[in-house]
Formats: structure tokens, sequence, C-alpha cells
């Protein structure tokens, strides 16, 4: 046996692995095989894939052709795609050109009744007969369509429309419910051919919102829910104060500033009385200080604040203000810089303000109804004292709150763990709470009723401050941290993918 490899024993049980190779894939992947080949490829012909392949493509259209994409194909290949779901509900995104125009107006009247969510993209140059061909595509029937995006910046619908057959309209589509329009509004008869339609975001292509859009259009959607609008300016053609008309089931309206000298408030001024009960404005490139001081004054003189919440990050130029009225009307503006009013806080109940707000507070500030204050530390430095190493709060501010009726008062940082995190759990010297009941509040109680700190620890080491502190609180609470960056996630939720 010397020399000879050592035999091993064999292996009593059986091999039941299949055969199998490195160039053979299972059969579980080929649908997301497909799935991404259909975003970089024309059509795979059956002959370039085993049988098992073609048997799989076949038998899971809605899988494999759910998602078709027009831009890098060649004109004629839309259709063959299309062909390739059958009657399974896609979503299709074209890009208008002149070269393929007609081939997407074949394509979508022999398809459109199974597309459910639809983006057009219309190219700079579309030639008037091209354009004519997109509104054919547009007219024919979408029973399930509940999606339509249309990014006409450049006019072409409209000029084809107006030359185009009286009896030629907009597609019917009575599942349709998210329209969004960047481009001139249609002129012809939405409410009736959209009856299921509950949100629409409008941009006019030149930024100039015409209120007889708003007036003669959008308020005959009695279905519309949620209204967005993006605007750089805004124009009367008839020169009126009137009314302007809303939807009476419109519930939320979203306006998109992209202009920092844009006031909002004779618009607003004329769109309310009306059912809306969120109300917010954006403006995307900031605000001018003094637009934004006057619309804020004007919101709080037309709808009296109950609970109002402003912060930032360490910038003093992205406030955002969010107010709810006395009527129920919640509002909120984003990336504005103003100079708080004192009338301002008149009327409210509760105020939650950041702490580089807070600083911009000037002398006696009155808030005679104000029951419960919260101060959120979002630009934090420490100082240390003893070795120990707390929160530091600002008294350098003059800002002096007038509050009689103050029972709570919170101190809060992000919570412990999270994106924004201090990284450890920060504390809060006693001495810094009971100077700031000194110098920065009034109210009428001889001992405040509950002092509450959220993501802060209260620092013990000086037992004689600790002692002082509870002698001017009744109760001292606990709590988690705020998340104070879960607002942004609200911001305008129609956006303009599908």
């Amino acid at each position: 046996m010397d020399g000879s490899p050592q035999s091993a024993s064999a292996d009593p049980r059986p091999d039941t692995t299949p055969p199998c190779s490195p160039n053979i894939l299972p059969p579980e992947l080929l649908c997301e095989i497909f799935a991404h080949l259909d975003r970089f490829a024309d059509c795979v012909a059956s002959t370039m894939v085993c049988r098992t392949w073609r048997m799989a493509s076949l038998a899971a259209p809605a899988q494999l052709w759910n998602y078709v994409v027009s831009e890098g194909r060649k004109p004629d290949v839309l259709a063959q795609v299309l062909a390739r779901a059958a009657n399974v509900p896609i979503c299709v995104t074209v890009t208008v050109l002149n070269t393929n125009a007609s081939h997407l107006a074949s394509a979508f009247q022999l398809h459109m009744h199974h597309i459910a969510h639809l983006s057009i993209h219309i190219g700079e140059d579309l030639q008037p007969d091209a354009a004519r061909w997109l509104v054919v595509a547009l007219s024919s029937p979408a029973p399930i369509l509940e999606t339509l995006i249309v990014m006409d910046i450049f006019g072409a619908i409209p000029a084809a429309l107006y030359g185009a057959p009286p009896e030629t309209s907009i597609m019917s589509a009575p599942e349709l419910s998210s329209f969004k329009l960047f481009g001139e509004a249609f002129y012809y008869a939405l409410p009736t051919l959209w009856p299921s339609l509950t949100q629409f975001l409008y941009a006019p292509p030149s930024e100039v919102l015409t209120t007889a859009v708003i007036d003669e259009h959008i308020a005959l959607m009695d279905s519309l829910e949620i209204l967005g609008i993006e605007l750089g300016a805004w124009t009367d053609p008839q020169w009126t104060s009137n009314a302007i008309r809303m939807p009476a089931s419109l519930q939320t309206l979203h306006l998109v500033c992209r202009s920092e000298t844009l006031d909002l408030h004779e618009l607003l001024q004329r769109i309310f009385p009306c059912s809306v009960r969120l109300l917010t404005i954006d403006y995307v490139l900031g605000c001018d200080v003094t637009v934004a001081t006057e619309l804020v004054a004007f919101m709080c003189d037309r709808f009296s604040p109950r609970d109002i919440a402003i912060f930032s990050s360490t910038s003093s130029n992205d406030i955002v203000l969010e107010v709810e009225s006395d009527n129920g009307l919640v509002w909120e503006i984003y990336c504005i810089s103003l100079i708080f009013e004192r009338a301002m806080f008149s009327n409210v109940r509760t105020l939650s303000i950041s702490d580089p707000e807070w600083a911009r507070l000037h002398g006696r500030v009155p808030a005679p109804l104000l029951v419960s204050l919260s101060v959120r530390i979002i630009t934090p430095y420490f100082m240390v004292e003893d070795g120990h190493k707390s929160l530091f709060l600002d008294m350098t501010a003059s800002g002096l709150l007038v509050c009689p009726q103050l029972h709570t008062l919170v101190f809060e940082t992000v919570p412990r763990g999270s994106l924004y995190s201090l990284g450890h759990m920060p504390t809060l010297a006693p001495e810094m709470l009971t100077e700031f009941m000194h110098n920065k509040v009034v109210f009428e109680r001889e001992r405040l009723a509950v002092l509450r700190l959220n993501g802060i620890d209260l620092l013990q080491a000086v037992v004689e401050s600790v002692i002082t502190l509870l002698g001017h609180v009744d109760d001292i609470q606990f709590g988690p941290g705020s998340n104070l960056n879960e607002r942004d996630m609200k911001r305008m939720p129609l956006g303009w993918d599908l």
C-alpha cells in the first residue's frame, strides 16, 4: 500500500442533489432576470433562451412585462412589448418624439385598456403633426387607468387640441384617481370624464398661475381631495377681487413657491373660506424675511393659532412653522425666515420651539393662554462644571415669555440611537433649569406643575442644586426624545414620479 493513495470509504447515503452546472440558473430567478432585461433590451427571441425560460416568460407576464419604458427603444418596439403583457395591468413611461408619435398612438389605441399607470414626457421640438398623433392616443378609453402624468412644458397638447376636430376629447378614465400636469390646463370636460379624480398636481409651464384655471376648471372636480400647485407668480386676468372657488370636497392644499418674494396672502384671502383642513406652503428656494413675516401675520390674524410648532436646523433661513388654528385648520410653512410678532402668541395654548428660534424672541412676549411650552434642543453645546458635562441653555437673549397660565415646561432632544443622535444621553444641570424658569418665563403659579425632560437626564452631582429645583416644581417627569425630523416626511406627498 506504500506509495498508493489512501482510498476513502464510500458514503452509503444516496446523492439526491440534482445534476447542475454553473451555466444553468435556477427557475426561480428567471422572472427577475426578465424584469431587468426588459428595461435594457428591445425583444428577446425565444431561440436565445431555453424552453424553461420561454415557458416562464409566457406564463408570468405580470412579473415580466408590467413596467415598460419607451426611452431608448426603437419606435415600433413599444407595441411589441405591450403585446407581451397580454391583458395584465401595466405601468408605462413614454417620451414622445417626432420619430415615435405615430407608433405610440397605434400602441395606445390597442393597449390603453390595460394600462394602469401612464407617464408621458413630451419633447421640446414636437411638430404639430406628431402632437396630433398624441391627441389621438389620449382620446382612447382607459377603463383601468389610475395615475396619469403629463409633462407638456411647451404646450404641445393644447396646440394640437385647438386644431383638432370638435369631437376630439381627452380620454375617458372612470378609475383615474391621480393626475399630474406640468403644462397648460386641459380645457375640456375633465369632471365628467374623470369622476374618480381625488389628487391633482398642477404646474403651469411659465410658473405663473392664472386664477381662471382654478375657478373655471379645478373647482369643477367634484371628488378632488388633494390639490398641489407649483407657482412662481399668480395673476387674475379679470383683475377682480372676487372669491376663488374651490371644490367642496377639497381637504388638502399644497402650494410650492418657486420665488423668494412671492406674497400669497391676497391669493389665500380669496381662496378662504373653503373646506380645506390642511394647508402647506413650501418656499423651496427660501423666502424673503419681510414676505414671510407679513404672510405669517396675515395667517395668524385670519386663522387664530391655538397650537404652534417652530423649529429649524442650524440655519435661521429654513424655519418650519406648523400651526393648528381654532377652527381646526392646520397650516404649515416651510423654508422661511421671519420676525416673530408679539401678537402671534396671544391665543396660543401650546408652543413648541427649537432653541435657535427661542433666541430670536425679543422683549416681553405675551402668551396669556399658554399652558404647555416645549423647548427643543436641536443645536446643543455643552458646559463642564465640577468635572461633569451637561447641556448649556443660552440665557443671553432678551426674550421673556409672559405666560401666566403655564402648567407644563418640556425640554427635549432627539432620541438616543436615531440617525441624528448625540451619541449619548445628554444631561442638564438643575441650576440651568432653575435659571431658565426665573429669567425666561413668567407664570403666576408659585410652583410649576410639571417639568418634563425628554431624551435628557437630570445632572444630580450637586445635591443642593437639585433641592433648589425641586422647590420650584411639583413634578419632574422623564420621557424619550422626539424625532425632530419626522415632519420632513409630510412635505408635499404629491411628487412627479409614478
